[in-house]
């Protein structure tokens, strides 16, 4: 049984290093086609990084890479952070501070076969506690149902809002939530797009497995 050479959880389409370079051979004196899978992806990725710091991404430490994988269990090559957060005092009413953290990975994802592909991922943190990964989840609204939810309990078992402003708070959470993860994943997915070097689309899976990609025309 076969299985699709490229592999995404986030990124609208396969974003693609394609498995072969030119490079000039001095021997010959001419440009000449290389297997980059005979040394490794680490050129792609310092490319990749350097147009990353234009847009924000932080280049994540070579030693702390790990693994090409096919799944989000890696470490990104590049980072991004975010904030919402809210608080202070309104007249006598206290505002409980919360603050929401999003990080955004950029991965490299090995193909199964040949060349690689650029995914994202998010990962939401909070000042009280909570944690959550976009991977984990199948879709965002599942995720910010969740981030909402753990929000109101927490307020509510500080008690520090009744009830009814903790139900007006939890849709302006919800709204900034939406917004905010929003942007942090068109921007991931700007960011692999801008530094791939093909893009495609799977366009159709056989029965055995295999599948058959198209080329995104510019």
């Amino acid at each position: 049984m076969s299985c699709p050479n490229f592999h995404k959880v986030h990124a609208r389409n396969f974003y693609v290093l394609m498995p072969t370079t030119m490079a000039y051979d001095e021997e010959k004196g001419e440009e000449v086609e290389v297997n980059k899978e005979d040394f490794d992806w680490d050129m792609d990725i310092d490319c990749a990084c350097e147009r990353g710091k234009e847009k924000g991404f932080k280049p994540v430490d070579q030693h702390e890479r790990g693994n090409y994988v096919r799944n989000m269990d890696g470490s990104p090559i590049m980072e991004k952070e975010a904030w919402y957060a809210f608080g202070g005092k309104k007249g006598r009413q206290p505002y409980y501070f919360n603050e929401f953290r999003v990080e955004t990975g950029i991965f490299l994802h090995s193909g199964y076969y040949s060349g690689a592909n650029f995914d994202w991922d998010l990962h939401v943190t909070t000042n009280l506690g909570d944690d959550f990964r976009l991977s984990d989840y199948d879709d965002v609204d599942s995720m910010v149902e969740d981030i909402v939810d753990a929000w109101e309990n927490s307020v509510q078992y500080e008690e520090v809002w009744n009830m009814g402003f903790i139900t007006i708070q939890k849709k302006n959470v919800r709204k900034f939530l939406d917004k905010l993860i929003g942007k942090c994943s068109d921007e991931a997915d700007d960011m692999c797009k801008d530094v791939c070097e093909e893009e495609y689309y799977c366009a159709g899976i056989f029965s055995n497995g295999e599948a058959v990609y198209r080329k995104v025309a510019a």
